[in-house]
């Protein structure tokens, strides 16, 4: 908000007040107004909201709304904190929580919480209703993610470690894939169900890269077999499920299940 506005917000609180013979009561009123008010919507300025993150990006503009929005139309997102340019890179960062942390003074930050109103039964965020429209959201699987032996399931013997790096910039992914601690080798995707060659280092076969709902789905043709993984976050963010369908030595179609946690 611009300080002419704070200004008038400012004596037209304390006109009010004074009025009606109240000067300590209109000091109170100002201090418990909202900081900040953005078509409608209170946003706790200079507020951090730490921890109970599942999903954190960069921000195309430095406009703190845009991680409000991003929360609203999240169904997961409880609580959000947006984080300025220049303190955890070049650009504005947004993380979205699934629960909602303590606030904490600091001026690296903007902070808000969803919450939902009684009329409406709809969630919204700071004094801000869910907007009618949110453009349709998918998950993020960018990160490092370590495969989790214990709880993987395979058909047969499966890898001893398997790591991957992801990066989800949508609808591009690139997968860089480690096997029990060997040479990486690299997967690039657009996620359009379009088929396309695929090349690391050498041809592996004709793939794409589709969504089914919140699901990553990836099929490879090669020409003496085929294979299909089908990705899934949880709702924290923090454990991806891939189910790969494969052909076994007799030819038969068989499941694995690999469960990875992101490092």
């Amino acid at each position: 908000m611009k300080k002419n506005k704070v200004r008038h917000f400012g004596a037209l609180v304390l006109t009010t007040f004074v009025t009606a013979g109240g000067l300590l009561q209109a000091l109170q009123a100002q201090r418990r107004a909202p900081v900040a008010t953005q078509r409608g919507s209170s946003m706790e300025l200079n507020t951090d909201r730490t921890g109970m993150d599942y999903k954190d990006f960069d921000l195309s503009e430095a406009r703190p709304e845009l991680c409000r929005e991003a929360c609203a139309c999240d169904p997961n997102c409880r609580a959000y904190t947006y984080v300025k340019p220049g303190i955890q890179g070049p650009k504005a960062r947004c993380w979205l929580k699934f629960d909602v942390p303590n606030p904490v003074q600091n001026q690296c930050c903007v902070s808000g919480v969803k919450k939902v109103t009684v009329a409406q039964r709809s969630p919204v965020t700071t004094g801000k209703m869910l907007p009618a429209r949110c453009a349709p959201t998918k998950p993020d699987f960018s990160g490092v993610w370590k495969m989790n032996r214990e709880k993987s399931k395979f058909v047969k013997s499966g890898p001893d470690a398997l790591l991957i790096r992801i990066d989800h910039k949508e609808p591009a992914l690139t997968e860089e894939w480690s096997k029990n601690g060997g040479i990486s080798e690299v997967y690039k995707f657009t996620i359009d169900g379009r088929e396309r060659n695929q090349l690391s280092p050498g041809p592996v076969g004709m793939t794409s890269a589709k969504w089914e709902g919140d699901a990553l789905v990836i099929n490879v043709k090669a020409t003496d077999e085929y294979w299909t993984y089908k990705a899934t976050l949880s709702a924290d963010g923090k454990t991806m499920t891939m189910v790969v369908t494969h052909p076994d030595d007799s030819g038969k179609t068989v499941e694995s299940i690999v469960v990875f946690e992101k490092q």
